[in-house]
């Protein structure tokens, strides 16, 4: 029978300990439901274009899976950052892969990021979104374009 020193076992003890501390940190979110009015400032050097829209939408969450009311899109939230489910969909007679999409929020300012690539038949942009605005508790009337609504080319305003 072979004995382990004291500190042999209460070193492993201790990472043991430290290891189910870091765990339950990297499980831990915040509350970030609420309603969020959002400008978008899209960047497709690739195409040469540069516009700005405005949303205004609803977030609901339950534990750290966070989703839009009235549209599809899901994400998980740790911390503050709640990283969205990235995925394809169609727009604009053709198709956005999305690679990574976040949003940051403390004390009810939000900033975040998405990278995607739009492809319609051998035409291809890659593009960036930079996300700023906040959150509120309640519901208010405002004239932005909706998250649900696609945008379409028609909604484009190009700035040099």
């Amino acid at each position: 029978m072979h004995i382990l020193p004291r500190k042999f076992i209460l070193l492993s003890l201790l990472l043991i300990l430290t290891n189910n501390s870091f765990a339950q940190d990297q499980n831990k979110c915040e509350e970030l439901s609420g309603f969020y009015q959002i400008t978008e400032t899209i960047d497709m050097p690739d195409c040469g274009q540069h516009l700005t829209q405005k949303q205004s939408f609803q977030l609901t969450q339950k534990s750290c899976q966070i989703s839009v009311v009235d549209n599809t899109s899901t994400g998980v939230v740790t911390g503050h950052r709640l990283n969205w489910n990235v995925g394809k969909f169609d727009s604009n007679g053709g198709e956005v892969t999305v690679q990574d999409s976040y949003y940051t929020v403390e004390n009810n300012s939000v900033t975040g990021l998405s990278n995607w690539i739009w492809k319609r038949g051998k035409m291809q942009c890659r593009g960036t979104t930079s996300f700023a605005g906040y959150r509120h508790d309640k519901k208010q009337q405002v004239a932005f374009i909706p998250a649900s609504r696609t945008l379409n080319l028609s909604d484009i305003t190009i700035q040099d």
